[in-house]
């Protein structure tokens, strides 16, 4: 008997599931579904893997995983952290600093 069952759609890929996992027996597959950017590991896809892993079938002995696409994982979504960085910098600078100026290098009043 195969299931097959998709992660809720991500913000990221529109109505395209991060997940895609099916149950055979006592294997578990589940794919990584983001080839357009090679399977790298965004926040969204870490926490759906992480309540997969945490909701396993008891009769699960086996769980395999995959990458859609030419590649299996480029590691961890770097644009994401990017964006992550950048803004917590506008967050934290010093009234006045230009956006490429660390607080801690700001001018002195």
């Amino acid at each position: 008997m195969q299931t097959l069952s998709t992660s809720p759609p991500s913000s990221d890929t529109g109505s395209i599931p991060l997940l895609e996992v099916s149950h055979v027996g006592p294997v578990v597959h589940i794919r990584l579904n983001r080839p357009e950017k090679r399977n790298s590991i965004s926040d969204e896809l870490l926490a759906q893997l992480h309540r997969e892993f945490l909701h396993l079938p008891a009769t699960t002995r086996v769980a395999v995983l995959s990458g859609e696409g030419a590649h299996f994982c480029a590691g961890l979504d770097l644009s994401e952290i990017a964006e992550r960085t950048l803004s917590k910098a506008s967050r934290t600078r010093a009234p006045g600093t230009p956006p490429s100026m660390p607080s801690s290098s700001a001018p002195s009043p």
